[in-house]
């Protein structure tokens, strides 16, 4: 473990500074798979159920997830990182959180429990009980790898304005992730 700590690290020291100038995106969050990640302009095409996204989370969630340290300083709104998510909703769907996690129109959707509390015990906003109808230009975020990941279940949805781009998978430590393939990816 310390050692994969150690080369995520080497990886990001790296890569970082060179992978941001050219669209090439470095994640080490467990909320996607580990690895190399190209950002692809959205080109006008409109976002899909499934598309790979880095978007910046609404102000009020980016001025808690700086305070909290849960993303680093960034250039989004409240000046933190984007976050790299999957889109599990979009306009004229309906989104609704319960206790048993969140349904979009009216199926579950699996590990989508919505969260009390961070990892360190401290309280989240609850979306518990509340029913979205996603307007024109709204995504839903998710991660579907992490049970405790901040997206739309803390924070609802998100303006389509503020998805920065598509994310491509370069090269990823999870082999068998899956997506919808972008445009980007042919």
């Amino acid at each position: 473990m310390r050692r994969r700590a150690l080369w995520e690290l080497g990886v990001a020291l790296v890569l970082v500074p060179v992978a941001t100038l050219a669209g090439l995106r470095v994640n080490t969050s467990p909320s996607l798979p580990r690895g190399l990640y190209r950002q692809v302009p959205l080109n006008g095409r409109p976002l899909a159920r499934g598309d790979l996204v880095l978007a910046c989370p609404p102000l009020p969630a980016a001025l808690l997830a700086r305070a909290r340290g849960y993303l680093p300083p960034g250039p989004c709104p409240g000046e933190v990182e984007p976050l790299g998510k999957v889109v599990l909703a979009i306009a004229g769907d309906g989104v609704e959180l319960g206790t048993e996690g969140v349904s979009v129109d009216g199926r579950l959707v699996p590990r989508s429990r919505p969260l009390a509390r961070d990892g360190r015990g401290r309280p989240l906003q609850s979306l518990v009980g509340r029913r979205y109808t996603l307007a024109a230009g709204e995504v839903w975020l998710f991660s579907p790898r992490h049970p405790r990941s901040f997206d739309s279940r803390v924070f609802g949805p998100v303006s389509g304005k503020a998805v920065r781009g598509r994310l491509v998978p370069l090269w990823v430590e999870d082999a068998g992730f899956r997506m919808r393939k972008s445009e980007g990816s042919r």
